[in-house]
Formats: C-alpha cells, sequence, structure tokens
C-alpha cells in the first residue's frame, strides 16, 4: 500500500474527498493515502457472496459457471448483480450529493471489486453482462474521468 500512496502522491489533488466502502480494509487503505477528507459508505461494500463468501468457486458445488450470468442469479444467502448495481448507484449519487457544493475536480474511491467493476458499468454505461468480464486488479489503481453536471 506504500507503494501505491507514492504512485498517486503526485496525482491526488489538495483537498480531494475519498469516499471508501465501510469495511475496515478500504477505511484502512485510504487513511494510508491521507485524503482531505473520508466517508465510508455502506453501497461501496463488496457484492454479498452469502454461503459462497471465502470459497473457491470448485468448492461451490455449482455445475455452471455461466449461471452467474443470468440475469437472475443470486448468491445463495447473498445478493445478485441486480441488488448490488442498486446499492452502488445509490452510494454514487450520494458521493455527487456530498461533492455538489465542494467544487472539486476529482473523488477518491477505495472499495472492492465487485463494487468498482459495479460503479465503472454504471458511469461508463455498459450493459450489465459485462460485469463478469471486467478485470480490476487488486490494490490496483483505475482512474475514470467523468463529467460531472
Amino acid at each position: 500500500m506504500q507503494a501505491l500512496k507514492e504512485r498517486l502522491a503526485g496525482l491526488l489533488r489538495s483537498g480531494t474527498p475519498a469516499f471508501t466502502s465501510d469495511l475496515r480494509r478500504s477505511v484502512e487503505s485510504a487513511e494510508i493515502l491521507r485524503p482531505a477528507s473520508m466517508t465510508p459508505l455502506p453501497e461501496l461494500r463488496e457484492l454479498d457472496f452469502g454461503a459462497w463468501e471465502g470459497k473457491r468457486y470448485a468448492d461451490t458445488g455449482c455445475q455452471d459457471p455461466e449461471a452467474l450470468r443470468a440475469p437472475d442469479f443470486r448468491f445463495p444467502g447473498g445478493e445478485g448483480l441486480t441488488e448490488l448495481l442498486a446499492r452502488v448507484q445509490a452510494g454514487w449519487r450520494r458521493i455527487l450529493a456530498a461533492t455538489d457544493d465542494l467544487q472539486v475536480s476529482q473523488v477518491l474511491i477505495v472499495a472492492h471489486a465487485g463494487s468498482l467493476a459495479a460503479l465503472t458499468l454504471t458511469l461508463r454505461s455498459l450493459p450489465r453482462e459485462q460485469f463478469w468480464d471486467l478485470q480490476l486488479p487488486y490494490a490496483g489503481v483505475r482512474w475514470i474521468d467523468q463529467e460531472c453536471s
């Protein structure tokens, strides 16, 4: 994380607010980057894998990997892509509302692969079918230039 901090040092503008998942690993990661302010949002949590949490795909008993792409697929005891997208979109609306009067030109979002993929779909108006194809590296950086009006 220290290497990421050094890499971002010259890219984060002074006064950049951070919005994070409210889970500890995201909050602690954002704290290392020392943003101007930090707001944890539960809407930015990772996809709820329910009974599959922490398991390898091979250990889930699912015989058809394409089943995950079905529009109505929901992880047993967890959520589906529809719920994740709705949750992350609500979080994005909160971010826009919180920064509306701040006159900021960028925000830092520290979250998880699933919530960041959902945000990418939303901001780029990509079809939900592309969710599972997005490759977001752990502890990686994804710049999204977005005009907010």
